[in-house]
């Protein structure tokens, strides 16, 4: 490159899902009810934590427990895999 020629930056997206209003209540009371909630997505891991705090379905202190929060493989992994309802056959990881 000569000159003052670059790059360009053309645009930078970020998007944020509203978590709708009743969804912290809905929580609090199932918790309350003694209802162990979990979330299951196949977001980013971060996304995840981010969202699920946000929700009230953990803390900021399970955020740092490794047992708390895991992705897909690892879940996979300490289920011993998973049977396909339709074939009655292990399922693979990307079943």
């Amino acid at each position: 490159m000569q000159g003052n020629e670059g790059l360009t930056l053309v645009s930078v997206l970020g998007i944020y899902d509203i978590i709708r209003g009743e969804v912290p209540d809905a929580i609090a009371v199932c918790k309350k009810a003694g209802v162990i909630v979990r979330m299951i997505t196949g977001d980013n891991i971060k996304t995840a934590k981010a969202i699920a705090e946000k929700c009230g379905i953990i803390t900021e202190a399970d955020k740092m427990d490794g047992d708390m929060c895991i992705e897909g493989p690892e879940f996979y992994r300490q289920m011993g895999g998973l049977i396909c309802t339709v074939c009655k056959e292990e399922a693979s990881q990307d079943c």
